[in-house]
């Protein structure tokens, strides 16, 4: 069985356990520490950990830097270095309204700073540019997101796609269930789809640990994945 430890990339910021984009953004200095733990056939890789840190350039505007360290162990050799980087902007332009869900854009540039011959990083620029809307209904909150991907240099498109619903059982707790994958535009019928489980524990006014379990449900030709993630995040 080979095991993975590894952090999701580009469209899936470290701020949160999920890959559907929260609206919120930034509204102090914020430190995360995350780590991701997968699980499939044949390679392990393992990248422990993604530091990210988050500031608000204005009320409704966020800016985010993350880098990690990578692991790839596969047929018994072991490869280690810095993994690629990532720069993220979160942009509300919407808030919500009794008949209106916030609206936010959060465009991130994936900078390709990890070896690609030894497999630590994708060897090529990506941008990415995810719509997320979240609605609340009560305890419930609904969140979606569409996106585009670019990869420059590896001329590969895909359409990120996802939908959250998440419900507050306590007032500490938030956990949530989501569907999430990403289509190639050439193939829109070949894509990938992940079923996931997660939560948002409030520790204290500064600390919050944050957890998902998930499973890729549509492979489309490639080996499924289960994964294990936690982030830590600490409000300055």
């Amino acid at each position: 069985m080979a095991v993975a430890i590894a952090l999701a990339g580009a469209g899936s910021a470290a701020a949160s356990p999920f890959e559907v984009d929260s609206t919120d953004t930034a509204d102090s200095i914020e430190i995360k520490c995350a780590f991701e733990l997968r699980e499939s056939s044949g390679a392990e890789t393992r990248i422990a950990p993604k530091f990210a840190l988050a500031m608000p350039l204005s009320d409704h505007l966020e800016f985010e830097a993350g880098t990690m360290r990578r692991e790839v162990i596969r047929d018994g050799a072991s490869r280690s270095g810095l993994g690629d980087t990532t720069l993220e902007f979160k942009w509300r332009f919407a808030s919500e309204t009794h008949h209106r869900p916030a609206l936010a854009v959060i465009p991130e540039l994936s900078l390709p700073t990890g070896s690609e011959g030894r497999g630590l990083g994708s060897g090529h620029t990506e941008i990415s540019i995810p719509l997320a809307a979240e609605k609340s209904f009560g305890a419930y909150k609904l969140s979606g997101k569409l996106g585009y991907t670019r990869s420059f240099g590896g001329d590969k498109e895909s359409l990120p796609f996802g939908a959250l619903v998440t419900l507050k059982p306590v007032k500490a707790l938030k956990v949530g269930l989501e569907l999430a994958g990403d289509a190639p535009t050439r193939d829109l019928s070949a894509f990938k789809l992940n079923a996931n489980f997660g939560f948002k524990w409030k520790l204290t006014p500064r600390a919050e640990l944050h957890g998902l379990v998930g499973r890729t449900v549509r492979s489309a030709g490639t080996r499924p994945v289960t994964r294990f993630k936690l982030v830590v995040e600490m409000r300055m």
